[in-house]
């Protein structure tokens, strides 16, 4: 049997996630915040207006999709049929759900852009590539499919994920990891594992069958670093643009001034290099077609003739003027997306900056009325520090984008 095949069957047996009912009743969502995706994507509309969900199960994912964005066009695809079958039963009980279109296919199959329509702004394909004989087949489906715009969302196994240990335990207390039997005998294995691995975070024993028979016992499991499936991607035509876990592996760095040494690197750089420091066990991580451009950051002058924008992962409360001087003010940012909150001191204009980041003005413009002039390097580095937690953007200004372009 052809390994595509089995995994297939391993989900008509087990479909995930499971068919409950709270999935109706609840937004399920384990995706990156959409408010730290649409930063990273440096996207300026309020909702993609065609959503693909590449690798739907059960219809959790495409519900939860369809709360955030209601006017959108969502077509969920899966390559189970029973898993498709459960979703249309799911979302025949609430009628807000009947607009989402479910359907049983193979993502990897060349007819796929085809089967399914293109011109999506935006594919979400969460927990599942990690799990197809060929990911690269679907990468590449998934670029014809998106607008040149658009963006893809990856939800994928880190090299550190448990599962690339786990499966070379367990059959030393005889177990086949083609074949999964859930049982008191299997649940006591995976609770002295779970003890002898120093895990105390979810516990693998407790975890639903459903996810036991994908995510460990699975016929093929793609446990990659970062740069693996980036390489992946940049194959297919994808631009990497950056790694939700980075942003908590940098705080640190953030914190004691450390950060300065990362210049001038992107957030995609500055991800990869994380993994490779401290490898993630699930990356979450945003590409699209369209290449983001790195602000020049070698070259503080020239930063200031682009435009900052705020992103929308932050509340934009700031403390009200008192002229841009030197003098440093203490500085609160919330994010109730990523659930943090950062505590800054900053220089009066670096607020008077945060203040205007509308895509507007350029820094220049900005700080025209300060009496003092700002040193290039102190500008650099706040800008970097705003930019690497996301709290801003810089888009480039029109005549330096004329002038990049002749």
């Amino acid at each position: 049997m052809r390994i595509g095949e089995q995994i297939r069957r391993g989900y008509e047996k087990h479909p995930y996630p499971s068919a409950e009912k709270s999935i109706l009743r609840r937004a399920r969502w384990q995706l990156a915040p959409m408010e730290w995706i649409n930063a990273m994507w440096q996207w300026r509309r309020l909702s993609p207006d065609r959503i693909l969900v590449a690798g739907c199960g059960t219809g959790a994912e495409a519900f939860a999709l369809r709360r955030r964005f209601s006017c959108a066009e969502i077509v969920a695809v899966d390559f189970s049929p029973r898993s498709i079958a459960i979703a249309r039963d799911m979302q025949k009980r609430i009628p807000k759900m009947s607009n989402i279109r479910f359907l049983a296919g193979d993502f990897t199959s060349p007819q796929f852009p085809k089967s399914v329509g293109c011109n999506f702004m935006f594919i979400s394909c969460h927990g599942v590539l990690s799990y197809v004989p060929q990911p690269g087949r679907a990468l590449r489906n998934f670029v014809r499919c998106l607008t040149p715009d658009g963006a893809l969302y990856l939800g994928v196994n880190g090299s550190a994920h448990f599962s690339g240990a786990w499966r070379m335990a367990l059959p030393a207390f005889g177990f086949k990891m083609t074949d999964f039997r859930d049982d008191r005998r299997l649940r006591d294995i995976l609770r002295l594992c779970g003890v002898m691995a120093g895990r105390d975070v979810r516990p693998v024993a407790k975890l639903p069958a459903s996810y036991l028979a994908s995510d460990l016992f699975g016929s093929l499991i793609h446990n990659l670093p970062l740069a693996e499936w980036t390489q992946l991607t940049r194959q297919a035509g994808l631009h990497f643009l950056g790694s939700f876990s980075a942003m908590r592996q940098l705080r640190p760095a953030l914190n004691n001034g450390s950060y300065r040494l990362l210049i001038p690197r992107s957030r995609a750089e500055v991800s990869e290099l994380l993994d490779v420091l401290a490898p993630s066990s699930f990356h979450r991580l945003v590409f699209s077609r369209t290449a983001v451009v790195n602000p020049p950051w070698e070259t503080p002058e020239a930063l200031l003739d682009w435009r900052p924008l705020l992103t929308p992962v932050y509340l934009d409360r700031w403390p009200k003027g008192k002229g841009l001087s030197e003098s440093l003010r203490h500085l609160k940012i919330k994010s109730t997306a990523t659930n943090t909150l950062i505590e800054l001191c900053v220089p009066e204009w670096e607020l008077e900056i945060l203040r205007q980041s509308e895509g507007k003005q350029t820094i220049r413009k900005i700080l025209a009325p300060c009496v003092r002039a700002i040193k290039p390097q102190v500008l650099q580095q706040q800008l970097y520090l705003l930019y690497q937690l996301a709290v801003i953007n810089l888009l480039r200004s029109p005549s330096n984008s004329r002038s990049l372009a002749a």
